[in-house]
């Protein structure tokens, strides 16, 4: 059934003042008419609900145009991430979290040119987060492991970040341990290792003071050819303020 058969039915409901079969075949036809299709249905809908209905019924058009809309822009141009925000966005406040999933599936696998890499690893993040709210940890990991894994994505250190303090959040320790140890083989900077021996101290309960001095001894080994002196100076930095709260007379800074 064509667009101006939905219109006809729906006109001819209408006059036998059967409002609510007249919203039914609008929805029914927008669910299965393509989008680019349906312009004088969205139109004669429209006039519908603001002649004869109530502020959900005008909401739920509105909707149903702006979503129509996003489509229109990320199937036009996959890598348009403020695009697929927008439309994220519209569905988290109308719609089920399964379709809201849905998207984001669509949209992740979507790689951009290398300067949008951080806007990439923000759907991610959102899409994590997502999960946490609706309360999937076991995929909020999964999606985790699963960003950590792409080659584009693999050094954003905001992506890092978010895995790690999620992991914190749960008291999964020893995953937050792993994290650092795996973010470690792809990167030696100073910021991680000093990230580290601070998770331990607030982590490591009885442990917790051997822990950061294993990891300052690893920091300062695998740094001591390090090239960046400024990185240098802030790891010995640390130690000695980390040496003035909680050394002995047994341990000591190693310049």
């Amino acid at each position: 059934m064509g667009e101006h058969l939905y219109v006809a039915f729906a006109k001819f409901e209408g006059n036998q003042k059967e409002f609510e079969r007249v919203r039914v075949i609008y929805r029914y036809a927008l669910d299965r008419i393509p989008k680019q299709d349906a312009q004088n249905l969205f139109k004669n809908y429209t006039i519908f609900e603001k002649k004869f209905g109530d502020r959900r019924g005008i909401k739920d058009i509105i909707f149903s145009k702006r979503r129509f809309q996003y489509e229109e822009d990320v199937k036009a141009n996959p890598y348009n991430y403020n695009a697929w925000f927008d439309y994220l966005r519209l569905l988290e406040s109308n719609v089920d979290a399964e379709i809201v999933r849905e998207v984001y599936e669509t949209a992740i696998p979507n790689v951009p040119p290398p300067s949008r890499r951080n806007t990439t690893g923000t759907a991610w993040i959102k899409f994590a987060e997502l999960e946490t709210i609706i309360g999937d940890i076991d995929h909020t990991q999964a999606i985790c492991e699963l960003a950590i894994s792409q080659p584009w994505l693999v050094m954003l250190e905001v992506l890092w970040k978010s895995y790690i303090d999620f992991e914190i959040e749960q008291e999964e320790y020893e995953k937050t341990r792993n994290l650092y140890r795996q973010l470690l083989q792809r990167t030696q900077h100073v910021k991680v290792w000093i990230s580290l021996e601070q998770f331990e101290l607030l982590a490591g309960q009885e442990e917790r003071l051997p822990g950061c001095w294993q990891v300052f001894e690893e920091a300062n080994k695998a740094m001591h050819s390090c090239e960046e002196k400024e990185e240098r100076v802030m790891l010995v930095e640390s130690w000695r303020s980390f040496e003035d709260k909680f050394g002995t007379n047994a341990t000591q800074v190693r310049e």
